[in-house]
Formats: C-alpha cells, sequence, structure tokens
C-alpha cells in the first residue's frame, strides 16, 4: 500500500512533504480501538487482536523503510 501511495502521489504532484506524510499513514498500523470496536459489535475480536498486533510488529520495520527510501 505505501508503494501504491508513493505512485498516486508522484501522479499528483505532491510537493515532498505531503508525499511523506501521505506514505507514512499508509505505512503505520491500524488503530487499537478497531479491537475495542469488533468485541463491541460482536465480530471476531480475537481476530481483529491478531491482525492488530502484526501489523504494529510490521510497521516497525515498515516505518523506518519507508521513511529512509522517501526522498526528502
Amino acid at each position: 500500500m505505501p508503494a501504491a501511495t508513493f505512485v498516486a502521489a508522484q501522479l499528483f504532484g505532491l510537493g515532498s512533504h505531503a508525499l511523506i506524510i501521505a506514505v507514512l499513514f499508509q505505512a503505520l498500523p491500524t488503530a487499537t480501538s478497531s479491537y475495542i470496536l469488533s468485541r463491541q459489535l460482536g465480530g471476531d475480536a480475537p481476530l481483529m487482536a491478531g491482525i492488530t498486533a502484526t501489523q504494529t510488529l510490521l510497521g516497525i520495520a515498515a516505518v523506518p523503510i519507508v521513511v529512509a527510501l522517501v526522498p526528502a
């Protein structure tokens, strides 16, 4: 998703700061409130907890990589 956002931002001609912010937001994990919402609305709360944990762990690696690769 960060790569697709980078390409789209380039096509729309975003400036360097806006481009970094857009790509960085795509590399961030989902909000932890999604677990609470899933639990309260009768969804699969354990699955959402797993998704949130996995995305957080992947974000630890993805965010520094995105910041290093996106030109400033």
